[in-house]
């Protein structure tokens, strides 16, 4: 069933050479969904059971949005973005039987009056080949900073002391993760600079990280020998080269994207019962800190 699932979304969407990505984020999050499956906690009718084939079409749409995020380097939030407007423009150029091309942003922005005209005219710009996403970061454009990892901000020190609670909790948010979910949302709250600055090709050959990766059962099957090409390792220099590696170890990249994406939903649930300042208190940030060194150490050999 699973197989037919995908095998419809592959026909329908022709991926390409980006097919085993669709494959791979299929399976993650078929994986990590798995339980809720006719769970009564994850339905809004508890009396109502659903088949596995309703199921597996659900998570076939998420699988979607990681892989053509994948492919655009972006978000999946912009990507669901990117989505609804091409969606809209395609309803209006059936409505008004014109080419998709004469759909303007103002149309879109008639339709859907949440999505600014800049925004539309920025997705449009870049879905259509006529700016990159570092034109766009220029331009603002899709809100500008949802184009660039907010991870190298780093945490503001506050408080002096930890809260006995704060702590417990904190212990529960992590131990409740693998070491490669902690890797990233250690990464998030600021332990590391360096990994917050990674792009996804830097990550997918990063020595500790392959490890990490490695050592976990559900991910190992993502790492593969081959030649991978790092472009712009300095993100923000217009001098900056590529540099191209050629028959090494390397991760997929969609396991890099799916942890960033599963690693903001986590800390944004933990937020949801424990104050950001508790979060960035100076105590806070120390327990953290701990942490990411043991995981470090653990790795790095």
């Amino acid at each position: 069933m699973e197989k037919t699932t995908g095998k419809h979304c592959l026909k329908r969407h022709k991926f390409g050479q980006d097919e085993e990505d669709f494959i791979s984020n299929f399976k993650i999050v078929i994986s990590d969904n798995l339980l809720s499956f006719n769970d009564s906690a994850h339905l809004e009718d508890e009396e109502k059971q659903y088949q596995f084939s309703t199921f597996l079409k659900h998570l076939s749409s998420e699988a979607l949005v990681l892989t053509y995020a994948g492919i655009h380097g972006v978000t999946r939030d912009v990507e669901k973005k990117f989505h609804l407007i091409l969606g809209i423009r395609n309803r209006l150029a059936a409505r008004y039987h014109i080419d998709v091309y004469d759909v303007t942003a103002e149309m879109i922005h008639e339709e859907r009056q949440e999505l600014t005209v800049k925004d539309i005219k920025a997705a449009l710009d870049f879905l259509d080949g006529r700016m990159s996403i570092d034109q766009m970061m220029e331009e603002d454009g899709i809100e500008g900073e949802a184009f660039e990892d907010k991870n190298n901000e780093g945490p503001e020190l506050k408080n002096e002391v930890m809260d006995i609670n704060v702590q417990k909790l904190f212990d529960l948010f992590l131990d409740r993760m693998s070491d490669i979910e902690k890797f990233f949302a250690l990464i998030e709250i600021g332990c590391s600079e360096k990994y917050a600055s990674m792009t996804v090709s830097q990550f997918s050959v990063d020595p500790v990280f392959i490890n990490i990766v490695e050592a976990d059962s559900r991910y190992a099957k993502n790492i593969k020998m081959g030649d991978v090409v790092i472009k712009r390792p300095d993100r923000h220099s217009y001098t900056d080269r590529d540099i191209e590696l050629k028959d090494v170890k390397f991760v997929g990249g969609t396991v890099v994207r799916y942890q960033r994406e599963q690693t903001r939903f986590r800390w944004a649930k933990l937020k949801e019962v424990i104050s950001e300042d508790d979060i960035l208190g100076n105590k806070s940030v120390e327990y953290f800190q701990e942490k990411w060194d043991e995981l470090l150490n653990k790795y790095n050999y």
